[in-house]
């Protein structure tokens, strides 16, 4: 069996060998497999799509992915406005530089450049794939506006530069990928600031459990015929948004819309939810005698060599899959994500200029005039804080979050926040001012959530009043500690921030929060000096902890 390439791209031993990474009983694939899957993620989607990519196109069409239908409306037809209507949420314009993360044969990148005008190109780690996406893309006259090439969805900076595409899109592609953070946070680094990633992802619902075995089997039939090295749930695709630094501006189940017919319709081989007389040829291949009749000629086409071994064994998983499809759909443990998520546009300073004190709304220098331990008459010039309520100025607050479950080690919640005065962008603890009449302890639940969204239990500790650069400024601060309980199973709590306010939120374990710190340092951000401090102390509290244990 050869291990080299067809003079088409493909290579016969992936695709032969490509079953092999799964188990076909789901309760026999362990994690053993589904690490094997992950490591080795490029050669499982290779395999497949070697063998798959020629039966998407005879049995579906040369965009691969679903969509959502209208009463009437055709199944081409349907793809399209599919491919429009996140062109459209993206609000694509021409001439925009705009990424196809895992751009299959180009359907999609050749719909939506029509639609938007804009520049694409596509990027896909298939040989095969790339080249039918550029010949159709000849064929279709679009080479001038639509690009692909070969690369790794995984090192996207590494080949593009970072701050390169004004917008990037995937359409039910990153779900291949070994880690959603691996993916999503390349797409950020090849953003330009204040560029748009929008995604229509697979994931499991909030209704799917893993440790039922029903729901397990319907999960590994996706896997297993789509080519999938792991299925994921929605919440797991949220956090690595988030944790990777885009900020997420829509997001909804498109699966869960109460469409006249469902999304699987073309899956079911039910010809009485054909839309259009088109459509009888679609839902026709889905018929058991459909599937039948596929299936027999493709054996054929192997046995003579007209397609590469191992070709049949992928269209019997994606038989599998179908039917895993259907019942995900109609179980609603499987959910198509629509997420659209932004880079913040970089700030910019624009001028420093001298202010009259007159006109300082939250600061005021003054000219302290007092005598030194000597005698000697001396001035001091210093900066006062004008919205002073009581007799503390704020708070930061350090958040101990515990998981309900034990599901993770105590973490804190953290935030970037861009400070114009150093022009940069800093990682700090939530803070903010007391109001007139409330405590230090009120206020750092208030500000918490208000931040975070995240809602305190207790108060597990108040300091003293602290301050800060005494040399410089009177103001002063009090730390508060609050217990978090998390409940995993709850949606990521919102945070309720004022107009003008960008704050990004980010759990780290406590354990690894100085590790955490030094990475920002090396991306070129701030850290907030509280917050150094006390990641630092924990830090060398673990290590006289450990030395202690070790000579005892």
């Amino acid at each position: 069996m050869s291990t080299t390439a067809q003079a088409d791209g493909r290579v016969e031993s992936r695709v032969a060998n490509y079953a092999g990474f799964f188990e076909k009983d789901s309760s026999k694939d362990s994690q053993a497999h589904m690490d094997n899957r992950l490591e080795n993620y490029t050669d499982v989607i290779n395999g497949y799509y070697d063998g798959a990519t020629e039966l998407y196109e005879y049995g579906w069409a040369q965009s691969f992915h679903f969509s959502r239908f209208y009463k009437g409306e055709g199944f081409l037809q349907s793809l399209a406005r599919h491919e429009h209507y996140l062109a459209a949420q993206m609000n694509l314009k021409p001439g925009m530089k705009v990424l196809d993360v895992g751009c299959g044969i180009g359907g999609p990148a050749r719909e939506i450049a029509r639609f938007s005008d804009a520049h694409i190109t596509g990027v896909n780690n298939n040989d095969f794939q790339i080249g039918r996406a550029r010949k159709y893309t000849a064929k279709a006259g679009l080479s001038d506006t639509v690009n692909f090439v070969k690369g790794d969805f995984t090192k996207l900076s590494e080949q593009f530069g970072e701050n390169t595409y004004d917008a990037v899109y995937a359409i039910e592609a990153t779900v291949h990928a070994p880690t959603f953070e691996s993916v999503y946070g390349q797409i950020f680094s090849v953003l330009k600031p204040g560029g748009v990633f929008g995604v229509y992802e697979w994931v499991m619902t909030d209704q799917y459990d893993a440790s039922n075995p029903e729901h397990r089997r319907v999960a590994h039939g996706i896997e297993i015929g789509d080519g999938i090295p792991e299925m994921r749930t929605h919440a797991d695709s949220r956090k690595a948004l988030k944790a990777v630094g885009f900020q997420i501006e829509h997001e909804e189940d498109l699966a869960d819309r109460n469409d006249y017919v469902p999304w699987y319709y073309p899956l079911e081989g039910d010809f009485s939810k054909a839309q259009t007389i088109g459509d009888y040829a679609t839902v026709f291949r889905t018929t058991k005698f459909g599937m039948w009749t596929t299936s027999t000629m493709v054996w054929c086409l192997e046995k003579i060599g007209v397609v590469p071994k191992g070709t049949w064994a992928v269209g019997e998983t994606m038989k599998q899959a179908a039917s895993a499809l259907v019942e995900g759909g109609q179980k609603k443990i499987r959910y198509q994500a629509s997420h659209m998520s932004s880079v913040a546009q970089e700030p910019q300073i624009l001028a420093r200029k001298d202010l009259p004190i007159n006109q300082a709304k939250w600061v005021t220098l003054k000219v302290i005039e007092w005598k030194d331990q000597d005698g000697i008459a001396r001035r001091w010039e210093v900066a006062e804080r004008t919205t002073r309520k009581g007799e503390i100025d704020a708070v930061a607050i350090l958040a101990v979050l515990h998981s309900k479950k034990k599901d993770f080690k105590p973490s804190t919640v953290i935030i970037e926040q861009y400070r114009p005065p150093i022009e940069k962008y800093v990682v700090e603890l939530p803070a903010g001012l007391v109001d007139a009449g409330e405590s230090p302890e009120t206020a750092a639940v208030r500000e918490l959530e208000e931040e975070t969204g995240y809602k305190a239990d207790s108060i597990m500790e108040t300091s003293p009043v602290l301050v800060s650069d005494p040399g410089m400024t009177n103001a002063n601060m009090k730390f508060i500690a609050l217990d978090v309980t998390l409940n995993e199973d709850a949606p990521d709590p919102k945070q309720k921030l004022e107009a003008g306010e960008h704050i990004v939120k980010r759990v780290v374990e406590l354990d690894g929060l100085n590790d955490e710190l030094k990475a920002y340092s090396k991306r070129g951000f701030a850290i907030d000096a509280r917050l150094a401090h006390f990641a630092i102390g924990w830090d060398m509290a673990r290590k006289l902890i450990d030395t202690k244990s070790s000579s005892n």
